[in-house]
Order: structure tokens, then C-alpha cells, then sequence
């Protein structure tokens, strides 16, 4: 089934759902989830609003013909997150944080850079071209808030396909992380191409 929005809220979709509309549906101006659940039959539909969580995983990025891969450690609170990335990345550790004043990185001679935007100190630091940002909600199987999106549902009923702010997302391997059904595995492309493109493989989430 495909099922095409154009805006979509902050809510995570903490089960399998088991059902939705029999018709695929074109919707102009939703403006999020919770107002629209009815597509999806709200009576087997959880939606709950997680403010804290850790998780665990592995990192692919790539970027014209150049590839890199580490592991990733992603923790998040309401005012705050940082993400470590460690592994043959070519930079060895990095630790970024993020909150309301900006972005900071330090790699593993301790140095630090600062900017206004994750992404761009990001790219700055290392040459990756990652969407932060956005990549927040994309790991947990939701639409970042801004924006226009499309999506598709599989056969499951599960978020299998996304596209948001020129990135083309495919979300699999959906498994259950202590009592939340989640993709394990998910693949962003920018412009749909895999010259730059970052691959998530989550081993483990945590409810903080």
C-alpha cells in the first residue's frame, strides 16, 4: 500500500500495525500523525512520545567513491544529544553534541570545533555528509518534523520508504527493542543515489 503526505509530526509508532485503509489516500495538508491515525485503524495504533534513549549500532557512509564504516553510540535526552562514532573511519574517534546553543565536535587529539548546524560541522570535521537532523527521527522510523514528506507502508503495514529534504530512506529489518517494534537496519541516499550515502545497522536501543 502507499500512502503520500505532506507533513508528519514528532510521534513514534511503538508497534506493528495491524491494520489500515483499504485504498491507497493522497492527503495535501495533514499535519501530523496523531490527527491522521485513523488510516491506520487508531484502535490497534500506540503512540507514545520518547524523550530519552540510547542506541547502539554500526555506521556505513559513503561519499562519491570513498566508503567508510565504525561503530556508532547514539544518546539523546530532551535538552541534549551526542553521537560517538569510532571504527576505520579514517579519523579515528569522534564525539559530537549537540543542543539548543549548537553543535560541537572533538576528535581524538582532543581537539574542538563549534557551528550552528551538526551537519555541516560534521562535514567540515570529517567529510562525511550526514543528516543529523534529521537522522534523529529517520532511526526511530519517523519523518523528521520539517518539511514535506512522501512515505510508503509494506504489506506489514510498516514504514518501508521515505522521502524527505532530497534524501531517499528504506527502512527493514523491523524488530522488537525492549517493547517497541523498530527498523534494525535503514538506508539513506541522497537525491536517491548511493554516491552519498549513510547506512544504519541498530543492535540495541535503550530507554533512558
Amino acid at each position: 500500500m502507499h500512502l503520500f503526505v505532506r507533513s508528519i509530526g514528532w510521534l513514534l509508532i511503538t508497534c506493528v500495525l495491524s491494520s489500515c485503509a483499504s485504498n491507497a489516500k493522497l492527503a495535501s495538508d495533514v499535519r501530523d500523525f496523531e490527527s491522521d491515525r485513523a488510516w491506520f485503524g487508531p484502535s490497534e495504533l500506540k503512540l507514545n512520545v520518547i524523550d530519552g534513549w540510547a542506541m547502539r549500532g554500526r555506521i556505513a557512509v559513503r561519499f562519491d567513491d570513498v566508503g567508510e564504516t565504525g561503530n556508532i553510540n547514539w544518546n539523546k535526552s530532551i535538552s541534549e544529544q551526542s553521537i560517538r562514532i569510532s571504527g576505520p573511519l579514517g579519523v579515528g574517534v569522534v564525539l559530537l553534541t549537540v543542543d539548543a546553543l549548537g553543535a560541537e565536535i572533538t576528535d581524538r587529539k582532543g581537539n574542538n570545533r563549534q557551528a550552528a548546524s551538526a551537519q555541516e560541522l560534521l562535514l567540515d570535521a570529517t567529510g562525511w555528509i550526514v543528516p543529523v537532523d534529521n537522522l534523529t527521527y529517520w532511526l526511530q522510523g519517523l519523518p523528521g518534523p520539517d518539511g514535506p514528506i512522501e512515505y510508503r507502508i509494506d504489506d506489514n503495514n510498516q514504514l518501508a520508504e521515505l522521502r524527505q529534504a532530497g534524501w531517499y530512506i528504506e527502512f527493514s529489518g523491523y524488530k522488537e527493542f525492549d517493547g517497541y517494534v523498530l527498523p534494525a537496519k535503514l538506508t539513506a541516499r541522497e537525491g536517491g543515489s548511493d554516491k552519498t550515502r549513510v547506512r544504519l545497522v541498530i543492535s540495541k536501543w535503550e530507554w533512558l
